[in-house]
């Protein structure tokens, strides 16, 4: 999200069953973990924090099936 301060963070989790990923795609330019979209969270429950360093995003924590 375009204008979060630095150490900002957002932690994501997939609650449905269906087998349809949910994808990260940061604003514009910005990347997540140098890439343009983040896409791993794909099971039920699989969940993901993000930290901006106020221009990109990097995975700060992950925990998938």
């Amino acid at each position: 999200i375009a204008g979060c301060p630095p150490g900002s963070r957002m932690h994501f989790v997939k609650l449905t069953t269906n087998a349809v990923a949910a994808t990260l795609d940061g604003s514009g330019a910005e990347t997540i973990d140098g890439a343009a979209t983040y896409a791993a969270i794909d099971a039920q429950y699989d969940c993901a924090t993000i930290v901006s360093d106020g221009d990109e995003w990097a995975i700060e924590h992950r925990d998938l099936a």
